[in-house]
């Protein structure tokens, strides 16, 4: 995505909604709160490009997108980063445990999901 930012596929969060993927900046900042401004475009970038990818790539029905910001926030992972999470209707996203996604599943739809991203 650039010198500042990276994407991750996320492990398995979501394991009904396989395929979700982190966007992070290569700087450490924990936080919202301590993102400098000059990392915000490239952040949103790249979360609009794995959401179009997703979309495109998974025909899924929708994009969530979350950040965790301080404890009372639901942060455990110190440092920035926004979740990009593919969406189906009734899939009861919220409600869900979390676990582990299959390995296999997982790797299947990034493959498809580098088919489709965005180049600009």
């Amino acid at each position: 995505m650039g010198p500042d930012v990276f994407v991750k596929v996320n492990p398995g969060w979501w394991p009904r909604n396989p395929g979700s993927v982190l966007v992070i900046p290569v700087e450490h900042h924990e936080n919202l709160y301590e993102l400098p401004l000059r990392l915000a475009t490239p952040m949103l970038r790249a979360v609009q490009s794995a959401a179009s990818a997703m979309r495109t790539a998974y025909g899924c029905d929708g994009i969530s997108t979350r950040r965790h910001n301080e404890p009372a926030g639901n942060q455990d992972v110190w440092h920035h980063h926004v979740h990009v999470i593919p969406r189906w209707e009734g899939d009861d996203l919220y409600r869900s445990a979390r676990a582990r996604a299959d390995a296999v599943v997982l790797r299947r739809r990034a493959d498809v999901r580098h088919e489709v991203w965005p180049t600009d």
